[in-house]
């Protein structure tokens, strides 16, 4: 798959990365980080990019929530 087709795929789910964040960190600036490496992640998750765009929604929901818990974590230790 060309880089074009990743990048596509990514602004995609996008949106709907952030927005996940935001609503579990209820901080624009936290979710804005943790979506970022959420679709970092994405990035190199070569299965997601093959996958059937059907089943991407499930593991961009799992890949979001795993981050957006992490960064609150470690926002709880400051």
């Amino acid at each position: 798959m060309n880089l074009d087709n990743q990048l596509s795929i990514l602004r995609e789910h996008e949106s709907d990365c952030y927005t996940i964040c935001l609503m579990i960190l209820r901080s624009e600036e936290m979710a804005a980080r943790a979506a970022k490496k959420a679709l970092l992640q994405l990035w190199t998750h070569e299965a997601f990019m093959q996958m059937d765009p059907s089943e991407r929604p499930g593991v961009l929901k799992s890949v979001s929530i795993r981050w957006a818990l992490e960064f609150r974590k470690s926002a709880g230790r400051c």
